[in-house]
């Protein structure tokens, strides 16, 4: 349990520390009734959840690594909503690093404003690919990742 919450903490700080913010800057006032809305659907196959009516502001793209799925963030996405951040966790199909850069991608740009991209594992090398050349992308954020530069393989 204790190391469960560490990595909630570390998770959440890391992405404070790429927006370059500080904690108090960061936080704003609880989103209360705000629920996960599950989307694993047809009309949006990469989405497997994010957040709602969480208000304006930054935008943080999950990525999952390889051997997960997008339900490892379930316990972080609260704690991201509750600091005033929109949230999606992107359902790669791990078909190819191609295929989920591009699935990621299209998240990516389907968000407007400020978007924050946190990859774990796998999901590295697939956030560098899908950010690349995106402005809206302020930081990658990267949690026990391969991080390859533009390009690399």
């Amino acid at each position: 349990m204790q190391k469960t919450q560490a990595a909630r903490v570390l998770v959440s700080g890391l992405i404070v520390l790429a927006l370059g913010c500080d904690s108090r800057r960061a936080t704003s006032p609880s989103f209360g009734g705000d629920e996960l809305a599950v989307a694993a659907s047809r009309a949006s196959p990469s989405v497997l959840a994010q957040g709602r009516n969480i208000g304006r502001g930054v935008t943080i793209v999950l990525v999952h690594g390889a051997f997960a799925d997008a339900s490892g963030w379930q316990d972080v996405i609260p704690i991201l909503q509750r600091d005033g951040f929109n949230v999606i966790a992107v359902q790669n199909p791990l078909s190819s690093l191609a295929s989920d850069v591009a699935w990621t991608r299209r998240v990516i740009e389907a968000q407007s404003g400020p978007v924050v991209v946190v990859g774990h594992s796998y999901g590295g090398a697939v956030i560098t690919g899908a950010a690349a050349g995106n402005p809206n992308v302020r930081a990658l954020v990267y949690i026990a990742a391969y991080a390859p530069d533009v390009g690399e393989p």
